[in-house]
């Protein structure tokens, strides 16, 4: 006879924000920045209990292309994976506000 227990091993309370939020946006201009369309979809990530209890988080792509995610069909294609750690970086440069080192669309005003 199989038994099984179910345990709960984490909590990752959902949370949203608006298009409009100033990371959100952040992030957006740079990855439009290399001439790619953000893809804004709710799903699990760890940056839901941050959002949850109303700090800024963002969850970005490190590049490549994925799918069928923890599944038995999960894959990834590191093609253009180099894009993902740059559109990160950027990200974070335009957190900083270094106007020499990102696109005008990104600095704070």
């Amino acid at each position: 006879m199989i038994q099984a227990e179910i345990e709960r091993v984490g909590e990752r309370p959902a949370g949203t924000q608006k298009e409009t939020d100033p990371a959100v946006q952040t992030a957006v201009a740079a990855i439009r920045s290399f001439n790619l369309q953000p893809q804004l979809e709710p799903m699990s990530t760890d940056s839901n209990v941050a959002i949850h209890k109303g700090i800024p988080a963002l969850t970005l792509s490190g590049g490549g292309r994925c799918g069928g995610m923890h599944t038995l069909a999960e894959y990834y294609d590191p093609k253009d994976a180099s894009i993902g750690a740059q559109t990160v970086l950027l990200t974070v440069l335009g957190f900083s506000g270094i106007e020499d080192a990102v696109p005008s669309v990104l600095v704070a005003t």
